[in-house]
This record gives structure tokens, sequence and C-alpha cells, in this order.
């Protein structure tokens, strides 16, 4: 491994792999320690709210929502007394703005395919 590394990581999951990436582009050493590479298998889906998808995109990792058939998600819709309410994601600005929802499984292997990159 020659020098000692800047940081050390353990665990490549969203905040590992998004740390690992960030750091790396910064110039520093990293280092990312994770049990098991391969794409998680879990019966589990992700709801990126629209604050998360603008950090990723600061961070430069808005890239990795594409090709797991991330889904824009606009808000919310509940039923009250049989009639349909939709709450919509409005910004600070009054705008409206997206969220994501996504199988974690590719999102994380997305992320970690960000990692490998940068380690060159």
């Amino acid at each position: 491994m020659g020098e000692d590394p800047d940081a050390v990581i353990v665990g490549a999951g969203i905040i590992g792999c998004s740390l690992a990436v960030t750091l790396a582009k910064q110039g520093r050493s990293v280092v990312i320690i994770e049990r098991d590479w391969s794409e998680p298998d879990r019966i589990v889906g992700e709801l990126l709210q629209p604050g998360g998808v603008k950090a990723l995109t600061k961070l430069g990792l808005r890239d990795c929502l594409e090709g797991i058939d991330a889904i824009p998600e606009y808000g919310y819709q509940v039923i009250y007394k049989n009639e349909k309410v939709l709450i919509p994601y409005i910004a600070q600005d009054k705008t409206a703005c997206e969220g994501r929802s996504f199988h974690h499984g590719r999102f994380i292997s997305n992320l970690r395919r960000a990692v490998e990159a940068c380690s060159g």
C-alpha cells in the first residue's frame, strides 16, 4: 500500500461511498473497507427525498441515479375519507422539486462503481 492513507472508511454503503468519492476528488488518498462488494440483495426500496437528490448533485454523484430504473417522485399522495390528497415536494424558492425511488442494491452498486473510478 505504500504511504499511509489520508482516510480509512469502513463500510461501502451510501455514506461510505459518498465520502470516499468526495475525499478522492479532493486529492486525498482513501482506503475503503467493505465485507462484501457484491450488490446488496435485500427486499428494500429506497426513497431519496429532494434534499438527497440535491446533495448527490452537489457531490457530483447524481449520475449514480442513472441506469437503475430510478423513478422520479414529486411528492406524496394520501387518501383521506376516500379522497385523494396530493402533497407535493416544494423547494424553499416555491418551485417543484424531484425525489427518486429505486432499488437500494442497484444504487449502492453505482456508488461503488464511482468509488472504483476514483481509485484509478
